[in-house]
């Protein structure tokens, strides 16, 4: 399982002498379906601002308005992993002037 790749990459990655920053994240939702869903629901709640000049944002935004009917729904899981509290903690850039770009709004 996760445990068993993750000790692999990281053994391999020191063979190697390189680093790698294996992070460990705080949901537990390891189902996809379950971790859209959650993520749809913050979508859903006005807690997700996407700038849509952003790389991926129609890939984003086709998944988004046909998920589930979906034969692949990456832009929408990558997406819903960095919303776990450990990945927007560590890893999210946070964006200083806001006001200078268009957001998507799903109430729209």
């Amino acid at each position: 399982g996760g445990y068993i790749f993750r000790e692999s990459l990281q053994e391999e990655a020191n063979k190697r002498g390189q680093y790698i920053n294996i992070i460990n994240l705080k949901s537990k939702q390891t189902h996809k379906a379950s971790r859209i869903t959650a993520f749809l629901n913050t979508v859903q709640a006005g807690n997700f601002h996407i700038v849509k000049d952003c790389p991926g944002y129609f890939d984003f935004m086709e998944q988004y308005t046909d998920y589930p009917g979906l034969d692949h729904e990456d832009a929408l899981d990558a997406v819903a992993y960095s919303c776990d509290p450990t990945i927007m903690e560590n890893v999210v850039p946070v964006v200083a002037a806001m006001d200078d770009y268009e957001y998507f709004d799903p109430q729209q």
